[in-house]
């Protein structure tokens, strides 16, 4: 039996590593555990590690790590914390294998854990690309590709996500493409009918048009994050839809975000959420009209269920898409315009709904499980890397 830990310090990257994790403690070759950090320990953020333990995971260790703070110094902080406090649970466990996911703080540093205890460790979601161009860098890029470099193992959620980590100089055989596991989950959550969720969210049951903004920070943008919250808002208060507004997640400018979402939570119209249980999340995905923001949930879940979406600015910009996301700038009248286009024009609804399912059919998690089991390759083999170049 390999013993195998997970990682998780976040909401959204919880949501890429569920149905991998749910695999993980059900094959009885695995001895499965997860360790908790960030954000799922924060009751800020929604105190999410109580999701993970409904879920029924066994934790064996909780870093509190994250250091609420707008400055960069904070991000760097907590990310040494983290180093130190992984560190120590790592060499207590040593595991056969660590599961990490995406392009936050904890990636890269259980990448760095992981290479110096020798322990070899599996990354999900390797080989994408975000970066949105010159004078408008997130570091999402580097921490993403950086962790590239020391993964023993690289899951790609898209053929093109494959062949760059290959080109980065990584041997073939470390490369599994499987599709987003993400999708997983809707194909094991029963779909519920859009009038419950329009209850669950405190809304009458009508036909107004159901609106879902999630909006992050680029890290080079974290001064001005308050005010283009504040355009997103603004614009579609002046629209008569229903809106559910989802907290940001903890980067550099994320504070100012908050504030300005919580001065909407008396508005009409509008439902502030912390965190979104994932049966009422993944019903609400099905259900709304239209996602606006910037989160990867358009680009990754949205096209597999042909969800038209918004991307607001230069976070996302040079994403992998199936054709459902429209890209606008940072104006009021343009947010404003393209929002009642999507939603009110219906040959541009249909287009945008028409697109390609590039990330997968949802089985993901079991193609990554068969690989591991054909990959017959010591623990000494996994963590020596030979890079290609």
């Amino acid at each position: 039996m390999k013993k195998v830990i997970g990682i998780s310090g976040c909401r959204s990257e919880y949501d890429i590593l569920y149905s991998l994790f749910k695999k993980f403690r059900d094959d009885p070759d695995y001895d499965f555990s997860i360790i908790v950090t960030g954000t799922h320990l924060v009751d800020m953020f929604g105190y999410t590690i109580k999701e993970i333990e409904e879920d029924g995971f066994r934790i064996i260790g909780k870093v509190h790590n994250l250091i609420n703070s707008d400055r960069t110094i904070g991000k760097a902080k907590s990310s040494g914390l983290l180093l130190t406090g992984l560190s120590e649970l790592l060499y207590e466990q040593n595991p056969d294998l660590v599961v990490v996911a995406a392009d936050r703080e904890e990636s890269l540093v259980t990448g760095i854990a992981c290479t110096y205890l020798e322990i070899p460790f599996i990354h999900l979601a390797a080989g994408d690309r975000t970066y949105p161009g010159e004078m408008s860098g997130d570091v999402d890029e580097q921490i993403r590709h950086a962790t590239t470099k020391l993964a023993s193992i690289h899951v790609a959620f898209a053929k093109e996500h494959a062949e760059r980590v290959i080109k980065m100089g990584e041997e073939p055989w470390r490369v599994c493409y499987s599709g987003n596991t993400a999708l997983d989950r809707f194909n094991e959550i029963p779909s519920e009918n859009r009038n419950e969720i329009l209850k669950y969210f405190g809304f009458e049951t009508n036909n107004k048009p159901l609106i879902l903004v999630i909006q992050h920070v680029i890290s080079s943008e974290h001064k001005s994050g308050s005010d283009k919250i504040l355009t997103t808002l603004s614009a579609l208060q002046e629209i008569d839809v229903n809106i559910i507004v989802n907290y940001p997640n903890s980067d550099m400018g994320s504070q100012g975000i908050i504030n300005i979402i919580e001065s909407y939570r008396e508005k009409p119209r509008f439902r502030i959420t912390k965190n979104i249980p994932r049966y009422y999340f993944a019903n609400l995905l099905r259900n709304i009209d239209v996602l606006i923001g910037n989160s990867s949930l358009a680009f990754l879940e949205g096209s597999y269920l042909s969800l038209p979406a918004i991307n607001i600015g230069n976070r996302q910009k040079e994403r992998l898409h199936g054709g459902n996301v429209v890209f606008v700038d940072y104006d009021k009248k343009e947010i404003s315009e393209t929002v009642k286009k999507v939603i009110f024009n219906q040959e541009f609804n249909n287009k945008l709904k028409d697109c390609k399912q590039i990330y997968g059919n949802g089985k993901a998690s079991s193609i990554i499980i068969e690989y591991l089991k054909n990959l017959n390759k010591s623990r000494e083999q996994l963590v020596s890397k030979n890079i290609t170049y």
